[in-house]
């Protein structure tokens, strides 16, 4: 590949990087190989070779069986020299002053357009993964995790008022919302449901407006994974959010998204998962079968309101 590469213009070889960095899968050492073509090629394939090979980026790309994270980045609301100065900026900073707590919130703001699509919003939720995942592994302190739960609610907020032509502030609901960045379970970045799907029915629900089973229906839009790990952990997540904090809504969004993954095959019935229980002075996890979370959620049903489960019995 490098020699028939060799005499090719430095400005057609790069649009050929640029396609075969959109491509569904790219490895390591073809990439490297593209990019030691001449002087031209490396200067433009830098940051990109030194992005891909990072062991974090590997990592993420791993835990959330991602081949290709540049048509990730690609078709989200960022592109890959601004998130390329945010992860940096992450790396090597020591978040000891608040001008630098701003300056992150500054860098990850996001403008929506009218050819705003699903998959854009479902890989910007992934990104938003990726850079909660690069914040953990370089063990930043709990006040910048929570930093990017806020990002990331600020993002949700932003994106339901786009959808919704609503200019209302967040602050202005009268019922403090379930689910939101004070309760958010901190392993959002290991699953694969796009969790603006949680936010916004449940937003709906706080706003009084009218919700039927179409609401419910949209989770396929947002299940960005078909893979049983990641699956796995999407149930996990919803357990531990559950055992958080919970109310007749969210036991409805939570059996929807359970009975949805299982119907799917994304999740087996007999498929075990390890729940983290936190206590005052005390946390300890234990292995459930999916069927009895299953049972659980079903039974919790029974204590919801019935105009409220009427709408997903079938």
């Amino acid at each position: 590949m490098v020699y028939t590469l060799s005499n090719v213009p430095s400005d057609l070889h790069n649009k050929i990087l640029d396609t075969y960095l959109e491509s569904p899968s790219i490895d390591i050492k073809t990439f490297q190989k593209m990019s030691e073509i001449n002087k031209n090629t490396r200067s433009y394939t830098s940051s990109k070779l030194r992005f891909f090979k990072n062991t974090i980026t590997q990592k993420f790309c791993k835990l959330r069986q991602i081949e290709n994270i540049f048509a990730v980045i690609k078709e989200s609301a960022f592109d890959f020299d601004r998130l390329n100065s945010i992860v940096n900026f992450i790396t090597e900073t020591d978040f000891q002053h608040k001008k630098d707590f701003n300056e992150l919130i500054r860098l990850c703001e996001i403008s929506f357009s009218l050819s705003t699509s699903m998959k854009c919003i479902n890989n910007t939720f992934i990104v938003f993964q990726f850079l909660k995942h690069r914040v953990i592994m370089c063990k930043k302190s709990e006040n910048v995790y929570h930093l990017m739960d806020s990002i990331l609610f600020k993002y949700f907020e932003n994106l339901y008022r786009f959808k919704t032509n609503n200019d209302t502030s967040p602050t202005k609901i009268k019922e403090k919302l379930l689910f939101s960045v004070d309760n958010i379970d901190f392993s959002w970045h290991t699953i694969g449901l796009n969790l603006y799907y949680i936010y916004e029915v449940n937003r709906l629900y706080y706003e009084k407006k009218q919700i039927t089973l179409n609401n419910f229906k949209t989770i396929n839009k947002y299940i960005i994974s078909g893979d049983h790990e990641i699956s796995k952990n999407t149930v996990k997540f919803i357990v531990q959010q559950n055992n958080l904090k919970s109310n007749d809504i969210m036991l409805l969004i939570f059996n929807f998204i359970l009975n949805t993954l299982i119907k799917q095959k994304l999740v087996k019935l007999d498929d075990r998962v390890k729940i983290l229980f936190e206590e005052e002075h005390d946390s300890y996890k234990i292995h459930f079968l999916i069927s009895k979370i299953k049972e659980d959620f079903s039974n919790s049903l029974s204590f919801v309101s019935k105009s409220l489960t009427s709408m997903i019995q079938s």
